[in-house]
């Protein structure tokens, strides 16, 4: 009867071990959380989940354009009610610029895919390779791409759609749109819809309004080498850091929620701060299994005993 159960109690602990799923790292699990940018404008803020799963190229380009503080001090130069705020026109510094709409990043500039790290290098128009998403229509509250329909013809520009705008979907091939959704409201998009409301011109706001800042919020994973290096030494796979804000905007601090999800704030030029840590989830999983094995070999040997 010892015999058998210390047959059992060996044979339980072996089944334990093998039975148990490896601890997913914090890291692995920033790369499935998406950023978000908060579009910080003179008639309030809209935060925006940006689909790098789903659409990596197009995100990272605009990350790389709010990062650099090129979206700041720009004003939405077209805005029609029950379709959609259109923005990102470089002209549009000028709010009621004649050449808004027709601008875009510089000309073979470059940015880096946040998830392969491979550069990019725009086109001679300053545009990006197309991609297209097909999970996600020109819904009500989504981002996507301004362009001339052309292939490759989008840079800079994208619109907020307030309706459900199916016929611009890039998938649908019973429309020459083509017009791939990268993003979509998740907070305040009550501010999107008033800002399509307001008073225009030829579709251009009377009273301009202005993007002060873009702020972006994004896991650990998605930072160059060198930004993850120097943060790997202050925690386990997370940072929550403030960023410098171009155009005069206020800084902001992260929020504790935030720091838990694993995200790293930033807009126009960076600026790092320190975070507490957490401990190595590796190591605690190590020193759990540890005492558990114990615990049961203990119990081995009293029996032998």
């Amino acid at each position: 009867m010892v015999a058998a159960r210390i047959l059992f109690l060996v044979f339980g602990v072996a089944a334990g071990l093998r039975n148990q799923k490896p601890q997913q790292s914090l890291k692995e699990d920033a790369a499935q959380q998406n950023p978000v940018a908060t579009l910080k404008t003179s008639m309030g803020d809209i935060d925006v989940e940006l689909f790098m799963d789903k659409s990596p190229i197009t995100v990272s380009n605009f990350i790389d354009l709010a990062q650099k503080g090129f979206y700041n001090g720009l004003h939405f130069h077209r805005v029609i009610p029950g379709f959609m705020n259109q923005f990102g026109c470089p002209y549009s510094k000028d709010p009621h610029s004649s050449r808004a709409g027709t601008g875009g990043p510089d000309s073979k500039s470059q940015f880096t895919n946040l998830v392969t790290r491979k550069k990019i290098q725009r086109n001679g128009g300053g545009n990006i390779p197309d991609e297209c998403d097909a999970e996600h229509s020109n819904e009500a509250g989504t981002l996507s791409m301004a362009n001339t329909g052309q292939p490759e013809s989008g840079g800079s520009q994208f619109f907020i759609n307030v309706e459900h705008n199916s016929n611009l979907d890039c998938f649908d091939k019973k429309t020459s749109s083509n017009h791939p959704v990268f993003g979509r409201v998740i907070k305040n998009y009550e501010t999107a819809v008033k800002i399509s409301g307001v008073k225009t011109k030829n579709d251009n706001p009377v009273q301009p309004i202005k993007m002060l800042s873009i702020e972006i919020k994004m896991a650990i994973f998605y930072l160059s080498d060198s930004a993850r290096s120097a943060k790997s030494a202050k925690s386990a796979g997370f940072e929550t850091a403030g960023s410098a804000k171009s155009a005069g905007s206020a800084e902001s601090a992260g929020s504790a929620q935030e720091e838990s999800a694993g995200f790293e704030e930033s807009a126009g030029s960076a600026k790092s701060a320190g975070s507490a840590k957490v401990a190595e989830p590796d190591t605690a999983d190590k020193k759990k299994e540890a005492e558990h094995s114990t615990g049961l070999w203990s119990q081995i040997l009293s029996i032998v005993r």
